[in-house]
């Protein structure tokens, strides 16, 4: 059997990168109705723990298996003859477990469609879990299972030794598999209708299905049985493929569009534009409230939403409104940032005339539109651009704009980098910067670092301001860390306000601490830039700065403006900051510093005084509840069956 290894390294390759292409394929499609950060919760640990298992299961000994006949029937038994009988019952063996494994991406997509309805009673954290142990864990097994069994009769798997090495190298090897898969399917996402998450799983069960032909056709070389694993192909190849490209209503065609939107009438919501994109599942969604006399337009990001609109409808006409409303208000306070008076420079003057101005992270472009209304030359950052085109098409985003469809941590670090040359090229050039990229009950982290924070400010003119939108309770200690951040970053001239007034406290409540939303609320820290400050141990928010009093002509005859763009005394969170561990003394040496001091009930978070790149882990290890909370408010925002729908 020896001339035989090189297929079965092969064979069983095939079955570990489909392992690794299932887990891609449940994660993507989990993150549109519980969120991408509660589906990777426990998601790397049920494929490690599923495929060890399944690894380490025992194999029985490869015997001669008397029941496949031969071609060599009724001559004398001999060792080559024994050497094919068992080749075949491993192969057979092997396409049999293939056979279920390929059944089982079939049935995934439909399994998904008939748990999904049950999100909002599962939950969000525990949510996820239950969905892949269901519809996951099966395709997993199967698939290492029949690698197993193709090793064992080459590689002694049955022995104690060779089924712990391969226990130790399989679950690695399906996750690397499925890192790899992930990787390239993010740059293709969207590209096609094959590469949408509807047809990631048809292709991945078109996938098993040839893998399950090679099997079958390797298993009846020498013998013709078991016709019944085609059968499995064709079966599974017209229901999953018809449920998949017809009676499935997240799949991109007109129809599966038609489909969705049938369904969401009950909820009065209608489904304008779709998009699977680099940052997730992105789309535009009308929802029609008091009996459709008003209605309101939102672009949704997997469970997140990235801003909303109130449309001027009649109704809404007769009551004052003349132009589209912004539904969150924080995207208005964020324009406050045209209100500030610098110490250094007060200028009353509200035209933009001039000015510049950099926005990262667009939305929906609420306060970009306002940017460029006020005469402000702006510059758009955004990743995705299918953020970018559905707010050009269905919010009306402002066309005199110069837009750069990138990554703003690339983009800001190149530009530091010009900016510090002498002379530099090209010099800090924005007036203003609004920075707005919170989504999905989490931050990207790496936009929150005292290195990315340090090179915006380089960006800044010399009397220029930013504005940056977060959201979390101030309170706990991921919040105050990244606070702490962004007052490090300006010498602790900035100030926080709310978007609006503190919620009451829940009441008291039995179920996890996670549906408890706690003090979370928008914030926007609005800071200044200013001479360099060498030595900064600790400082008390104060007043660095001033507001001007908003004019009519700031409310661009916004209903919105007049009531949010003037930031509040009252809504003023105070903040407590220290700078960065490492300070400088009064000879500009650098001093050690220590770490926050440990307090009761927090003493598994060893806080440090800012966010660097090399600890990002100390905020992100409190992602999962954000996101929970947020979820919840999601949830609260618009009804399940919307989230469900997709």
């Amino acid at each position: 059997m020896s001339g035989n290894k090189p297929a079965v390294v092969w064979a069983v390759v095939a079955l570990l990168a489909l392992a690794g292409a299932a887990a891609s394929a449940a994660q993507l499609s989990l993150s549109p109705v519980f969120g991408a950060i509660p589906a990777a919760a426990f998601h790397r640990w049920i494929v490690a723990l599923v495929v060890s298992l399944a690894a380490v299961t025992p194999v029985r000994k490869p015997v001669a298996n008397s029941k496949v006949p031969s071609k060599n029937a009724g001559h004398s038994a001999s060792s080559s003859h024994k050497d094919i009988t068992d080749d075949i019952a491993e192969w057979h063996r092997a396409a049999d477990i293939a056979a279920a494994a390929t059944a089982f991406t079939f049935v995934s997509p439909i399994g998904k469609s008939l748990l999904f309805p049950f999100s909002g009673t599962v939950g969000v954290v525990y949510g996820p879990a239950y969905t892949e142990c269901i519809l996951l864990a099966p395709i997993l097994v199967c698939c290492v299972r029949a690698s197993v069994v193709l090793l064992n009769g080459h590689y002694r798997l049955s022995s104690p030794f060779g089924a712990a090495v391969y226990v130790a190298v399989c679950s690695p090897a399906v996750i690397a598999a499925e890192s790899a898969i992930s990787l390239a399917v993010s740059s293709v996402i969207g590209s096609h209708p094959a590469f949408s998450r509807v047809g990631l799983e048809l292709t991945l069960a078109a996938a098993s299905s040839v893998l399950l032909l090679a099997l079958h056709w390797r298993s009846n070389r020498r013998v013709n049985r078991k016709r019944w694993r085609v059968f499995i192909v064709v079966a599974g190849v017209l229901t999953g493929f018809f449920h998949g490209l017809w009676l499935n209503p997240h799949f991109p065609s007109s129809h599966a569009l038609e489909m969705a939107n049938t369904a969401l009438r009950a909820y009065n919501v209608s489904l304008l534009a779709r998009q699977e994109s680099l940052t997730g599942y992105v789309s535009v969604l009308q929802v029609r409230v008091d009996g459709g006399k008003e209605a309101f337009r939102v672009m949704r990001c997997d469970h997140s939403l990235l801003g909303g609109e109130w449309l001027p409808t009649a109704h809404a006409r007769k009551k004052g409104q003349t132009q589209r409303e912004t539904v969150f208000s924080a995207f208005v306070l964020l324009e406050a940032v045209r209100l500030i008076e610098h110490p250094a420079k007060r200028e009353l003057a509200v035209a933009g005339t001039g000015k510049s101005a950099l926005t990262i992270g667009l939305g929906i472009g609420t306060a970009t539109n306002a940017l460029i209304a006020h005469g402000i030359a702006t510059t758009i950052v955004e990743v995705d651009p299918a953020v970018y085109r559905f707010a050009k098409e269905y919010f009306g985003l402002a066309k005199n704009h110069t837009a750069i469809i990138a990554d703003a941590a690339a983009f800001v670090a190149e530009r530091a980098l010009a900016s510090r040359r002498s002379p530099p090229s090209p010099p800090p050039s924005f007036d203003y910067i609004v920075h707005d990229v919170f989504t999905g009950g989490a931050e990207p982290v790496q936009l929150f670092t005292i290195e990315f924070l340090t090179d915006l400010r380089t960006l800044l003119t010399e009397d220029g301001s930013v504005a940056i939108n977060y959201a979390g309770d101030a309170t706990l200690p991921a919040s105050r860390l990244i606070l702490n951040t962004i007052y490090a970053a300006f010498d602790g001239r900035c100030r926080t306000f709310r978007d609006a007034p503190p919620s009451p406290p829940p009441p008291q409540s039995t179920s996890s601490s996670t549906n408890a939303s706690g003090d979370v609320s928008n914030m926007v820290v609005f800071c200044i830039n200013g001479p360099r400050e060498k030595k900064v141990r600790h400082t008390t928010a104060g007043a660095p700065f001033t507001f001007r009093a908003a004019v009519p002509a700031d409310f661009l005859g916004s209903i919105s403006r007049r009531r949010y763009l003037q930031p509040q005394a009252s809504l003023e969170i105070p903040i407590d900051y220290q700078r960065e561990a490492a300070i400088l003394n009064d000879n500009g040496d650098e001093e050690a510093g220590g770490e926050f001091a440990r307090e009761s009930g927090e003493s598994a978070w060893r806080r440090w005084k800012v966010l660097r790149r090399d600890n990002l882990h100390e905020v992100e290890r409190f992602h999962l509840k954000n996101a929970a909370i947020h979820w919840h408010i999601m949830r609260t925002v618009l009804p399940d069956g919307v989230w469900e729908l997709w």
